[in-house]
Formats: structure tokens, C-alpha cells, sequence
């Protein structure tokens, strides 16, 4: 599947085809009307009496002006703005029963589109564009839709990797706010050289490529609403690009429509240091003087408490402020080498016990932060990832304390254990002192998988029963 998916955001939607081959049929937008929230709106001024829209000659004017090419933008740069009953009817939703919601995106669009027109400009992309993430997410850089687009910037998996976005066990991407950002002018820019009309772009963007590669060969042209009047696109695509032409008009000129006391939020503010292996985000936020919480809402991207192994140059975002702290609590553990090693060759011979006693650590720690099974399952030459909050030190071995697991002749006693969700073989034996061997024996297992609500029969020494 390639494009983005467009979460639904209570925004109604004027196209309803009877069947998907039909023609699709436009409301009668004269018989729309404002409710009494508009006009008792604490933002709206009286005195103006504003239209449902701004008078025809108004927007033209506004259109002409914003469809204008600076001497700073070079051709093409623009994003083209036209006016019809899909995109007014917008313009007169937005004002009326959407305007609560409406008026919150705009507020918080401050947080973001410094950052995002920047790089739109520095790619030649119309800034425009830029709302094409309030649409798609409302500017929640954690957004998940039903169609696994994920993001402020709503990509699916494939999108996202051709675009050069990572998205494993360790991380997904299309979740850290200024990679999947360049991501998303990488892709614009990559539409727009096939199609070469911005409109287009945006209609690729959310339906995918291969229907707009329909419109071109079945049609002559390549303006949006040409081809959609000779072969009318998918009312999502049609509702999208209408939506973005309506909230760029009024976002250009807000006062003009009735919002007047916008109270923008704030660019966000932070600082990012790069982490050269694999480091525990709680020793992160002990170096920065912030909670792990904090790091944690900085770096949605992150899937585990912990920066992703084998990433040498890894971005990781801290709170405003605190580089210079973190920089120097680094500097001091690099001096008392207090610094985890990245990685771990497992010697033949060499128990997970003995591993976790030389970093010191703990087993579990060590086969949670690998996805380790169970233990049994490593093996002389495997590479196992040590985290960075483990401390290299010399043990006494009398201090260490190791898993010891009962001999099968001295169970005694039957149970049944029914199976939960995260359960694991390795886990559920070391619940009950036995080995997955065992386990696996005990109830004919042939492999290591189980489910939840499996019935696993277990055989325990009477001093586990008490």
C-alpha cells in the first residue's frame, strides 16, 4: 500500500457515492447555515456582520494574492488555490458546527509549523503544504490510524521506508516529529516531479500513486479538478485536497472569518544530543536532571526504555536546557567509565549468569532489553546488547546470586497453569523453578510457542505449592 491514510476528524463529508462506480453527487451548499454557536462565539465580532464567506471580488483578490509567486519562490513553488462548492462548503463548515474544533488546530499549529515550513522551503515546497498535517493528524506526532498509518504525517509502513524511515522492534519513526517531517517533503518532492501539479500531489499523498497515474492516462490534463469532473476520484482524496484548500484561505487570513483571538502555542522547544550506542533512557534523564516520563514524551518514537542498539549517530531529543548539564554528567561517566559497553560476544562455555555478574546487571535485564526467550537459547559467538545503565565492575562471585532450577525427581505435585498474555515458555518456568525443557516435555510441546489460554501442565516441589 503506498500513500497516506487520513484519520477522521468529525469532519463531515460532502461526496456520497451511491456505489463505488458512481458519480459522486455534491450537497447543496446554499442550504447551509450557521448555528447559534457561531454567532454567540466569544471571538466573533458583531459589528462585521461576516458573510458565510468573504464576497466573491474579496476572494479573488485573496486568491490572486495568495497564488502569486514572491521573487523568493522559484516556479512551481505554489500551491494552486481555487474556489468551489467542495471547497466553500468547507469554508462554511469550518465557521459553524466545526469551528470549535477547527479553531483548537489552528492554536496548535504554532507548536509546529516553524519547523515545518522551514523545511518545506528548503526544499522548494509550497509552505502550504504544511497543513496538510493538521488534516492528517491534527499535529499529533503519536496518531495510529485503523489503516496502520502512523504519525503526524500518517505513513504506512512501506511509505515510510521508502522515504528512509526506520520502523523495527526498536523503533518507528514516522513518530519522531522532524524525521518523518523531512520524510514527508522527501516524498512530496518525489510526487511532484511525476505529476508536476501540486494538487495532484496532495491527491497522491492520500489515495497513492496508482490512481492518479489512472486519471492522467484516461484524461488530458493535469489540474485536480479537471480530472476528477472526467474521472472523479475517491471521495476521501476529493474531501482532502477541499478541506486543505479551505483551511490554507482562512489560516492565511483567520480574522477575516471570524477567528480573532487565536492563542497560538509556542514553537516547541528542545534540545537533541547524539547517543553513541545503546544506553538505558533512565540513566538519559539522570544525566539531564528530568524524569524518564519526560524523555519518553520527547521521543515517541522509542518502542523500549532505551535507546535502539547498532545506531551510533542516534538522535535522542532531552528538555530545553539541559544539553550542557547532560554533556557534562556524560563527560563524567566516560571519566569513572561508568559507560556500558555497546555489545557482548558470548564466549563458548559462558553462562548468562556470569555475563550479568560482569556488568552488573541481572539475567532478566539482560534477556528483556535482547528479546531473549529463554536462556537456554543462547549459544558461543552470539552478540548480545549490554545497557548502558550496567556498570563494568569486578564482582565477588559469593554475592552474585544465580538461578538454580529444581531436578525433575524432586517435583511432586501436579498443577495447571493457564497461559497470559505475555506470557512466555522461559517465563512461566522460571515462575515455578523448572526448566522450558521440562515444560516442553510435560506437556508435548514440539516448539516454544504458546498462547494465551493454553492449559500448561506443571510438575513442582510441594515447598513451591505452599
Amino acid at each position: 500500500m503506498y500513500g497516506c491514510q487520513t484519520i477522521t476528524q468529525n469532519i463531515p463529508a460532502i461526496l456520497a457515492p451511491a456505489h463505488q462506480q458512481q458519480v459522486c453527487q455534491v450537497l447543496d451548499v446554499d442550504a447551509f447555515f450557521f448555528n447559534d454557536d457561531f454567532f454567540l462565539a466569544p471571538d466573533y465580532l458583531p459589528e462585521r456582520r461576516l458573510a458565510l464567506v468573504p464576497p466573491e471580488d474579496r476572494v479573488s483578490a485573496m486568491l490572486a494574492q495568495l497564488n502569486k509567486r514572491t521573487p523568493d519562490r522559484k516556479p512551481g513553488c505554489a500551491f494552486p488555490l481555487v474556489r468551489n462548492r467542495q471547497v466553500n462548503h468547507y469554508l462554511r463548515y469550518y465557521q459553524s458546527s466545526g469551528r470549535g474544533h477547527f479553531k483548537a488546530s489552528l492554536e496548535k499549529s504554532g507548536a509546529y509549523l516553524p519547523y515545518i515550513t522551514q523545511v518545506l522551503e528548503r526544499e522548494n515546497i509550497p509552505a502550504e503544504l504544511a497543513y496538510l498535517a493538521l488534516l492528517e493528524s491534527n499535529f499529533n506526532v503519536r496518531a495510529y490510524s485503523r489503516n496502520h498509518a502512523a504519525g503526524m504525517w500518517q505513513f504506512v509502513r512501506t511509505t515510510a521506508q521508502r522515504c528512509g524511515l526506520r520502523v523495527d522492534q526498536w523503533l518507528d519513526e514516522r513518530m519522531d516529529f522532524e524525521k518523518s517531517t523531512q520524510a514527508a517533503a522527501c516524498y512530496l518532492k518525489r510526487l511532484y516531479r511525476e505529476f508536476g501539479s501540486w494538487d495532484l500531489v496532495v491527491a497522491a499523498y492520500n489515495a497513492g500513486e496508482a490512481p492518479v497515474k489512472k486519471a492522467l492516462c484516461r484524461n488530458r490534463g493535469k489540474k485536480f479538478w479537471d480530472l476528477n469532473k472526467r474521472t472523479p476520484f475517491n471521495c476521501e482524496t476529493v474531501n482532502l485536497v477541499s478541506q486543505l484548500m479551505a483551511t490554507i484561505i482562512i489560516a492565511q487570513e483567520p480574522s477575516a472569518y471570524g477567528f480573532t483571538a487565536l492563542n497560538y502555542q509556542k514553537p516547541r522547544a528542545y534540545d537533541s544530543v547524539t547517543i553513541p550506542e545503546a544506553t538505558a533512557l533512565e540513566r538519559i534523564a539522570q544525566n539531564c536532571g528530568c524524569t524518564l516520563s519526560e524523555l519518553q514524551q520527547l521521543n515517541p518514537s522509542l518502542k523500549k526504555d532505551s535507546t535502539p542498539p547498532a545506531y551510533p549517530d542516534f538522535q535522542l531529543y532531552i528538555p530545553h536546557d539541559t544539553k550542557k548539564l547532560y554533556v557534562a554528567a556524560r563527560a563524567e561517566d566516560t571519566k569513572t567509565k561508568h559507560t556500558a559497553q555497546n555489545k557482548h560476544i558470548i564466549k563458548k562455555g559462558e553462562t548468562l549468569n556470569q555475563i550479568a555478574q560482569r556488568y552488573k546487571t541481572s539475567p532478566h535485564a539482560l534477556l528483556t532489553f535482547n528479546e531473549i526467550p529463554y536462556p537456554q537459547s543462547i549459544k558461543g559467538g552470539d552478540v548480545i546488547f549490554i545497557p548502558a545503565s550496567s556498570e563494568a565492575v569486578n564482582h565477588d562471585d559469593s554475592k552474585v546470586k544465580k538461578v538454580s532450577y529444581a531436578p525433575e525427581s524432586l517435583a511432586s505435585a501436579a498443577i495447571v497453569c493457564r497461559v497470559r498474555t505475555g506470557d512466555t515458555l522461559w517465563s512461566i518456568a522460571r515462575a515455578y523453578n523448572v526448566r522450558p525443557e521440562q515444560v516442553k516435555q510435560w506437556n508435548k510441546l514440539k516448539g516454544n510457542t504458546i498462547h494465551p489460554g493454553m492449559k500448561l501442565k506443571l510438575l513442582v516441589k510441594k515447598e513451591k505449592m505452599l
